[in-house]
């Protein structure tokens, strides 16, 4: 297994799945406060 990590990967999720032969990878991040003034489509703080 590889491990990757980093300062900017910090505020996020990451997970594989397998589909038969198909493999995801799935990226979630939460918001910062930052970002959610920048965008209002963004939930609150720690939201996905």
């Amino acid at each position: 297994m590889l491990i990757h990590e980093c300062r900017s990967c910090s505020l996020a999720e990451l997970w594989f799945e397998a589909d038969d032969s198909t493999i995801f990878l799935n990226l979630s991040r939460v918001a910062t406060e930052e970002e959610l003034e920048k965008d209002h489509l963004l939930e609150s703080v720690g939201k996905t």
